[in-house]
C-alpha cells in the first residue's frame, strides 16, 4: 500500500492525483500533509506541480465538464476524512464512463462526492447571511469560524456586494482571511490574527442590537423556530446574538 502525502492546496491534491493515475497502481491513497501519516506502509512526498495539476484539470473539463471539477473542489474543501479516496476512485471511475457517470449515485464515491459537495454549499450559503462587519478605521472586518474551507465559495459574492469598500473575512478555524482591497480579493493563509485593542467599540454592533430589538415580538419569541432558520454554531460572532446581549 502507497501513500501519496501532498501539500495541503486543491493544487496539490491535483499534483497527487497526476501520480497516481501515472503509477497505475490500485493500491495508492492520497493524504494531505496535515494528517498523520501511517507508520507501518510506504509513504511518499508529492511537491506540488502547477503543469501537472493544470493537465488534471483540463483533463476533468474536457472529459467530465466544468460543472464536475467544481464539484470536486467543492467537496475537497470538506477536508472531511478520506475525502482525497473518495474523490480518487470518483475520478477513476468518472474518465471509465464519462457523463454517464451521473447515472451512477448508488455508488458509494459518487454518491459521497455529490453529497459532501451539497453539504459544503450549504454552509458557504449560510454563511452569506450570517457574517457581521466591524469597522476598524477605513476597513470592514468579520471573522466566522466554518466547517468547512468556504471562503473560496464566497469570495465572489462579498466581492460584487461590497465591491467599494475594503473589508477582510477571517476564518479562525482554517487560519485564511479573504482580503479585498482596491478591487482586488485574495485569499491569504494567516498564522497568526491581529486583534486591535478598540476592534470590539464599533457603530455596526450597536446598529445589529437594535435592529435585533426593533424586529424581535416577545410575545412571539420561539428559540426552536429560530435555531431552525439561525443555528446556534453561528451565533459567536454575531453582535445580535451574543450572550453578553440583553435581548438574548
Amino acid at each position: 500500500m502507497l501513500y501519496l502525502i501532498y501539500e495541503n492546496s486543491f493544487e496539490g491534491f491535483l499534483t497527487a492525483v497526476f501520480d497516481a493515475f501515472y503509477l497505475r497502481r490500485t493500491d495508492i491513497h492520497l493524504l494531505s500533509e496535515c494528517a498523520e501519516p501511517p507508520l507501518l506502509f510506504d509513504c511518499r512526498t508529492v511537491s506540488s506541480d502547477s503543469i501537472k495539476a493544470m493537465r488534471v484539470q483540463k483533463s476533468i473539463k474536457q472529459r467530465l465538464g466544468t460543472n464536475t471539477l467544481w464539484t470536486i473542489f467543492t467537496a475537497w474543501l470538506s477536508h472531511d476524512e478520506n475525502i482525497e479516496d473518495i474523490l480518487l476512485s470518483y475520478l477513476r471511475l468518472a474518465f471509465k464512463l464519462g457523463a454517464d457517470i451521473s447515472k451512477m449515485s448508488q455508488n458509494d464515491a459518487v454518491f459521497k462526492t455529490i453529497s459532501t459537495a451539497e453539504r459544503v454549499k450549504r454552509e458557504a450559503h449560510r454563511f452569506k447571511e450570517f457574517v457581521r462587519f466591524k469597522k476598524y478605521k477605513d476597513i470592514y472586518i468579520a471573522d466566522i469560524f466554518p466547517d468547512f474551507e468556504i471562503l473560496p465559495l464566497i469570495v465572489r459574492h462579498f466581492s460584487e456586494r461590497f465591491n467599494d469598500q475594503n473589508f477582510i473575512i477571517r476564518d479562525k478555524h482554517y487560519h485564511k482571511a479573504l482580503i479585498y482591497y482596491d478591487k482586488r480579493a485574495v485569499i491569504a493563509d494567516i498564522t497568526e490574527f491581529w486583534e486591535p485593542d478598540d476592534m470590539d467599540k464599533d457603530e455596526f454592533e450597536d446598529m445589529w442590537k437594535k435592529y435585533y430589538s426593533a424586529m424581535c415580538i416577545e410575545s412571539r419569541k420561539s428559540r426552536r423556530r429560530m435555531l431552525s432558520f439561525m443555528p446556534l454554531k453561528y451565533h459567536r460572532y454575531m453582535p445580535e446574538k451574543r450572550p453578553d446581549f440583553s435581548g438574548e
